[in-house]
């Protein structure tokens, strides 16, 4: 995880959250320093219900949170242009 500056971290959400897996593989990493962007999918719940517990796992800078839902979608369009303007 060195040589890398921006980290992707795709998950489902389970009744709100991210799977417990997904906040403790974060934890083991060292990502003091770097750009996390969650993403997720969903049947009905959205992103937001995971990011304190992604935030306090990873130590870095969460940024450009996007879901992907039966019951709502974000802009992609919208987010990967947010995603560029957070990684320059």
């Amino acid at each position: 995880m060195r040589d890398v500056d921006v980290v992707f971290i795709g998950y489902p959400i389970w009744y709100s959250e991210a799977p417990l897996f997904i906040p403790d593989y974060l934890s083991k990493l060292d990502l003091a320093g770097k750009i996390v962007i969650p993403f997720s999918t969903s049947g009905a719940s959205n992103i937001e219900g995971s990011l304190p517990k992604i935030r306090a796992a990873a130590g870095a800078s969460v940024v450009c949170p996007y879901s992907c839902g039966k019951k709502s979608k974000d802009d992609y369009e919208n987010w990967v242009r947010n995603v560029k303007d957070a990684i320059k």
